[in-house]
């Protein structure tokens, strides 16, 4: 596939993911919108010790983002719950969001069963399904996914909806504080991405293309720190069911303790990986000396290694910049597959036999 042919790749890309991640800074600015419009009867959320989320897939993407972003910064803990059922400690100073794009993911209708019987402290995001059924059912605060900027439909897809509904429901409650002003800049600096990383920029002045070429025929391991560990996850998420390729993320410092033992056998890993690192100046201190170090035992064991750093002035401006040039990375590489990056066919047959 020629990454510059715009129209073999359109017929190609056949529910119009390409869509999907141009429209990802209006997706952002809808959700934004919308949930600062809702009403919130903040006296349900006066005591709040824990936040658990529970989502999964696509849907849940935006959970662990939240979490590597904000989680130290948050007043009380927070989990995310990728599972049935939820912790035991969850009682009624639990803070339980339940998120499936579709609204209709076993896990996660089960465990807003446990919710309801457990806190008064719910809050649902869908665009419909049986969450919203259930949620007006025993009146509890639904944000709908209108999703009108992800035309490819799919939830992997909708990553601005999933990451700011998360983020705005935490502003409102005064969890967190992001002002309006760093959600237009967030918005300004995608638009501004979409001429650099979109499909009609040519491939030797478009970096995500570049990037594409770079992974194909390789497995990409992801390494990051601190606030882009969760943006790590996503990109590796949507590498996997976008390209249907293998692809594996790592954290720092965690992978400092074990995986640099890891990579003299097989021999020939060496020649089918790469690693990727995701750098940057609002590292920690201690952060930015592994990750140097990381790079260089890596290169002396014979790995290939990039190194990406995203633009921005803060940490939730750099993850989603990252973010949007994962996703095009993602979209190519399906490209120079020759694979139509949104069915998913292989999770959709599991899920039916289910």
């Amino acid at each position: 596939m020629d990454l510059d042919n715009v129209s073999s790749m359109t017929k190609l890309d056949s529910q119009n993911m390409r869509g999907s991640i141009t429209e990802l800074p209006l997706q952002i600015e809808q959700i934004w919108q919308e949930v600062q419009e809702m009403t919130v009867d903040m006296k349900l959320f006066e005591d709040i010790d824990n936040i658990v989320f529970v989502a999964m897939g696509g849907s849940g993407l935006g959970a662990h983002i939240a979490q590597t972003i904000f989680g130290n910064a948050l007043p009380c803990s927070y989990q995310v719950v990728n599972d049935y059922s939820l912790p035991q400690y969850v009682d009624e100073d639990t803070l339980v969001f339940l998120q499936s794009y579709s609204g209709n993911t076993e896990e996660v209708i089960n465990a807003l069963g446990q919710a309801i019987k457990k806190t008064k402290q719910v809050i649902v995001i869908s665009a419909g399904g049986k969450l919203e059924e259930l949620a007006k059912k025993h009146n509890l605060i639904h944000v709908k996914i209108n999703p009108i900027h992800n035309p490819s439909n799919q939830p992997r897809m909708g990553i601005g909806y999933s990451v700011f509904s998360c983020l705005a429901m935490l502003n409102k409650l005064n969890l967190i504080h992001v002002d309006s002003s760093e959600i237009r800049k967030i918005i300004d600096l995608l638009q501004l991405n979409n001429s650099v990383c979109g499909i009609e920029a040519p491939l030797p002045s478009n970096p995500a293309k570049l990037f594409a070429e770079k992974i194909k025929g390789r497995m990409p391991i992801l390494v990051a720190g601190e606030f882009l560990v969760g943006t790590a996850h996503t990109i590796c998420n949507q590498i996997n069911e976008n390209a249907k390729s293998m692809a594996i993320y790592y954290p720092l410092p965690e992978m400092n303790h074990h995986l640099l033992e890891a990579l003299r056998e097989p021999d020939e890993f060496s020649q089918r990986s790469l690693f990727v690192c995701f750098n940057s100046q609002l590292y920690s201190e201690k952060i930015s000396a592994r990750l140097a170090l990381t790079k260089e035992s890596i290169l002396g064991q014979g790995y290939i290694v990039e190194m990406i750093e995203p633009k921005g002035e803060t940490k939730l401006q750099q993850t989603a910049h990252l973010l949007h040039f994962g996703a095009y990375a993602g979209y190519y590489l399906a490209m120079l597959y020759e694979i139509d990056p949104s069915p998913i066919i292989q999770v959709e047959s599991f899920k039916k036999k289910l």
